[in-house]
């Protein structure tokens, strides 16, 4: 998209507004989000002779990082979990304490096998379990513009002042580069921005 030119004007005097800060940020994001769409597609190229995929992860690291940096300038509102779980299975045997402690309902099967060192029969039970594997990122409001920046749940003790919310079916999507602000307008606004240099209206 072509950049307007009261943004243009506006950088090239150090000054920003926070709308066209979050436009900038938006763009970086969808940028980033569209080399990730592509890096997945490459990911299943038998032959890639141009190294499509090295460049796409490039490329989307390059943009997230952009967006990383930027962000860090602000302050999140909120964090958001994203509810995620990774199902496993594990086999107990009769010989174990916790074999009469089972629940039913974590159960799934039961079976019997040959103990292949004495020749005996021993029953097991087949259970199913859950583990939590939810991700969790902190949100921020920027000029009309919502952006997540995913972080580690070892750091939550950093935002335990932050409310928690929820998400669910929670899935990003990448935009068409004619919908976005240009490379070169949102590189200089980064360069600018991360070296103190714009003033915000």
């Amino acid at each position: 998209m072509k950049t307007p030119k009261k943004y243009s004007d506006l950088v090239n005097q150090n000054k920003i507004t926070e709308e066209i800060l979050g436009e900038v940020i938006y763009s970086i994001n969808k940028r980033a989000k569209n080399w990730r769409n592509q890096k997945r597609k490459y990911k299943n190229y038998l032959l890639d002779q141009y190294d499509s995929y090295d460049n796409a992860l490039d490329n989307e690291k390059k943009y997230y990082k952009m967006k990383s940096d930027m962000l860090e300038k602000f302050e999140p509102i909120k964090i958001h979990k994203e509810l995620r779980f990774k199902n496993f299975q594990r086999k107990v045997s009769e010989k174990d304490l916790e074999y009469n402690q089972l629940d039913d309902s974590d159960i799934f099967r039961k079976e019997i096998k040959t103990d292949r060192a004495t020749g005996e029969k021993v029953m097991y039970k087949l259970v199913r379990y859950k583990l939590d594997d939810s991700l969790y990122y902190l949100y921020y409001e920027i000029g009309g513009y919502t952006f997540h920046q995913p972080i580690e749940k070892s750091e939550l003790e950093n935002f335990k002042d932050l409310e928690v919310d929820v998400l669910e079916n929670f899935e990003t999507f990448g935009r068409n580069t004619t919908e976005l602000l240009s490379v070169q307008f949102c590189k200089k606004v980064y360069e600018k921005f991360m070296d103190n240099k714009l003033e915000i209206l």
